[in-house]
């Protein structure tokens, strides 16, 4: 792959970034994590391609500590969601509505909770399939569940991707028929915790469906006070942390070895393999958090660690 040249303005003159001293490159470096981890790792990777002594520069410092982990664990979001979607789409439920007798089976919207905390880990194709899926599934309850299992990960997908769920969502909340029905509820919350998302044309269907059916007003608003309280529950969660090289290293590697090992379709049904890969998925996020708070918080010149090995 081609180098290119970096440029870096300063001052009154525009400084190649290959001239500059290796501590300025890694503070300038320290600045490109965002809170999207594939915005990140392309962003790193654009940087070191400037020329071979500002990849030299970050990869022997924490930056490239930080981007070699950020790797492994969009890797390891990859695997998971490889495990929870699968390529052919979500089965449904079988013999609906027959229980599943053994508790074995996992529903679209339990996969989907298991792999959101890491959508942002995945491609856009990825985020795009995940969405067909969803709308490839049966009119119903379950589709709707699913689409409401999504509420929480909106903002990682993109905006067409987003208004095609929300436009499902809507759909359902207004459609005719009596008003306890299970798909206009997912519906309900799931446009109701997407509020602060909502296109001007979104609002404009709801408040339209709201004034002809007082009755889809109530239930907006009950579902609007739950989304709003499950929404300050989880802003109340742990926040980062800035922790040693060293634990982060230990953190990744047993999220790695955890993927190896306790997920074998030989050994668990579908619905026990969600339940771990969920806890498994959490770590996921959370690494991610505190190794860019880690890094952030570095000071010059620390020494570089085995986070990456």
């Amino acid at each position: 792959m081609q180098e290119r040249e970096l440029s870096v303005l300063g001052g009154d003159k525009t400084e190649s970034a290959a001239t500059l001293p290796n501590d300025i490159l890694v503070e300038v470096a320290k600045h490109l994590p965002t809170d999207d981890p594939v915005e990140t790792a392309a962003n790193l990777t654009s940087f070191k391609l400037a020329s071979p002594s500002v990849r030299a520069s970050v990869d022997q410092s924490d930056v490239g500590t930080f981007h070699r982990s950020v790797n492994r664990l969009g890797a390891s979001s990859k695997a998971l969601y490889d495990l929870a979607v699968p390529r052919n789409g979500f089965a449904e439920y079988p013999n609906y509505p027959e229980p599943d007798p053994a508790g074995e089976f996992a529903l679209a919207s339990q996969r989907i909770r298991t792999i959101g905390p890491t959508l942002k880990f995945q491609s856009p194709a990825r985020k795009t399939a995940i969405v067909n899926h969803i709308l490839n599934m049966s009119e119903g309850g379950e589709q709707a569940e699913a689409i409401m299992s999504m509420t929480s990960h909106l903002s990682d997908l993109e905006r067409a991707d987003k208004r095609r769920l929300i436009d499902r969502a809507i759909e359902y909340f207004k459609v005719d028929g009596p008003i306890n029905y299970d798909s206009r509820h997912y519906a309900a919350y799931a446009i109701a915790a997407a509020h602060n998302q909502l296109e001007l044309e979104h609002k404009s269907q709801i408040f339209d469906a709201m004034a002809k059916r007082p009755q889809l007003a109530r239930l907006y608003a009950d579902e609007r006070i739950h989304a709003q309280e499950h929404l300050g529950l989880a802003s109340t969660s742990e926040g980062p942390h800035e922790r040693s090289n060293k634990q982060l290293a230990t953190d990744i590697l047993q999220i790695e070895q955890k993927i190896r090992t306790e997920l074998l379709p030989e050994t668990l049904s579908a619905h026990d393999q969600m339940v771990k890969a969920e806890g498994i998925a959490g770590s996921i996020e959370k690494a991610y958090r505190d190794a860019r708070a880690n890094l952030t918080r570095a000071p010059r010149g620390r020494s570089n660690s085995d986070l990456s090995r």
